[in-house]
């Protein structure tokens, strides 16, 4: 597994884009609520927080520049809305979803952990925590969050099939070191290794 932490906004992998394209796209404003609309595994009380006018032009704003991939606008549109209801789990989570798509994997970790805290059986949002938890080389962190999320959608094959080839990967990479460099990690099992991978 190569760590890769960007995303760019003018050459992000398709299949990035197809995998927050799902929810992006059931982002919508009803009755005043933000609330994503295909994606809900809790009641919607339980996420659902009334927002001001203003909150949900910002939100409809940030949805609106998600679906045209205008990214920077998306996070700046979300984040405004995030200070004017900063307990909207949903909210919370396009401010997640923009970073990610623009390769702020910190703030994007920072919103998702957030997302969960205000909706912890948010299954997108644990989603998108674990791949970023893969994709940083944090193996066990990723295969733990998608474990408490099965635990609230116990039949969704995703997370069953995530957690058993990243747990078959982390038990492997548990027999190598590991060496990184900037823009690389090499894997070695030895001293003779690991020599040749410090003068790589």
């Amino acid at each position: 597994h190569d760590a890769d932490d960007e995303h760019p906004v003018g050459g992000e992998s398709p299949g990035w884009w197809l995998m927050v394209r799902g929810w992006r796209s059931a982002l919508r404003v009803v009755g005043g609520v933000l609330l994503l609309a295909g994606a809900l595994q809790a009641p919607v009380p339980a996420l659902a927080q009334a927002l001001s006018v203003d909150a949900v032009k910002l939100a409809e704003a940030g949805t609106k520049a998600l679906d045209e991939r205008r990214f920077a606008d998306a996070l700046s549109s979300f984040t405004a809305a995030a200070k004017l209801a900063p307990r909207n789990a949903e909210i919370a989570f396009g401010v997640g979803v923009s970073a990610y798509m623009l390769g702020q994997n910190a703030e994007a970790e920072r919103q998702f952990l957030r997302t969960l805290q205000l909706a912890p059986t948010y299954k997108d949002a644990s989603i998108l925590l674990g791949e970023l938890q893969y994709r940083s080389g944090r193996i066990s962190d990723a295969v733990a969050t998608y474990e408490a999320a099965l635990k609230s959608a116990p039949s969704d094959p995703r997370l069953k099939e995530k957690i058993a080839a990243w747990s078959a990967e982390a038990r492997t990479e548990s027999r190598f070191a590991e060496t990184r460099g900037v823009h690389f990690r090499v894997l070695f099992e030895g001293p003779v290794d690991q020599a040749l991978a410090r003068r790589a």
